[in-house]
């Protein structure tokens, strides 16, 4: 157990230490990283399973542009130190769409502790819930 949380303590260190030194943007409460491209057969679904995230999300959005996958990135907190962000099954990443109307979206995509299958994680405009810090 100890190990677990030394391993943690180290990770947190290091992310801080290594990390980003600004903020990430934070879109419809998703801190949006770098962009990336997915060579892992495990998240080459994403992009698909984001598109109909935000249609089951957001029914009626403006047409999509472009779509693409980026790493969860960095949320300050209020103390002005980074955030270390856990989730089970490791992190999402975080899809995010350039629509016709000049909005930006984005929903968090990953497989949700031991699932075979990825999912959208549907935090966003609308549902009056932002991630809370450590979630």
């Amino acid at each position: 157990m100890q190990r677990g949380i030394a391993a943690a303590l180290l990770t947190a260190l290091f992310l801080t230490a290594c990390g980003p030194s600004g903020p990430s943007p934070v879109i419809d409460g998703w801190p949006v990283g770098h962009a990336y491209v997915c060579s892992d057969p495990a998240c080459k679904p994403y992009l698909e399973i984001g598109v109909d995230g935000l249609a089951g999300r957001d029914p009626g959005h403006a047409a999509i542009v472009s779509v693409t996958l980026h790493e969860l990135g960095v949320l300050i907190g209020s103390n002005g130190q980074p955030v270390l962000l856990v989730y089970s099954g490791g992190q999402p990443s975080v899809v995010l769409f350039q629509l016709a109307d000049g909005s930006t979206r984005a929903i968090g995509v990953k497989y949700i502790g031991v699932s075979r299958e990825a999912s959208a994680l549907d935090w966003g405009p609308g549902l009056d819930y932002e991630p809370p810090p450590g979630r």
